[in-house]
């Protein structure tokens, strides 16, 4: 059997930014929404196989699809027992913008907010392991579409 491996340099169209912020989620999504305009929402948590554990961590997730079908999603870094993404300990908030035109003017406008330490860029191709990452992200958000269409 022929493996495939997925390409995730720049193809996918999303850009990740850094939050460092010591304030909670919910704190922080308050204050994204209004600088920014969004309307980011929490939905269920999303489980990331943790190799070293070797179990399911369970993480923060909020997300808003917009009009123009611009995805906004904001995941905790840290649970009470591991971190997301384990290379990038100093950060404790990604904020991942999908189909975005000036992510570069979204992350000044974070900075901007009080509590907000700092917001940095990471090129997708600079974070080791991300394609795991973003498979996993890509399963939860069709999970969250299935049991939205299971309800109605």
């Amino acid at each position: 059997m022929k493996k495939i491996k997925l390409d995730y340099s720049n193809s996918t169209g999303k850009e990740i930014i850094g939050i460092v912020c010591q304030k909670p989620d919910y704190w922080l999504v308050l204050n994204l929404n209004n600088q920014l305009h969004l309307k980011l929402r929490r939905l269920e948590d999303i489980g990331i196989y943790k190799e070293k554990r070797k179990r399911l961590e369970y993480f923060h997730f909020y997300l808003w699809e917009d009009d123009r079908k611009r995805k906004y999603y904001l995941l905790k870094n840290k649970n009470q027992d591991s971190l997301l993404l384990d290379k990038l300990r100093g950060v404790d908030y990604f904020f991942i913008l999908e189909g975005v035109d000036n992510p570069e003017y979204l992350r000044n406008q974070i900075k901007k907010i009080q509590g907000v330490e700092a917001a940095i860029y990471f090129p997708i191709t600079n974070i080791p392991k991300i394609e795991y990452f973003l498979e996993d992200l890509e399963l939860h958000l069709i999970e969250i579409r299935n049991s939205k269409k299971n309800r109605t």
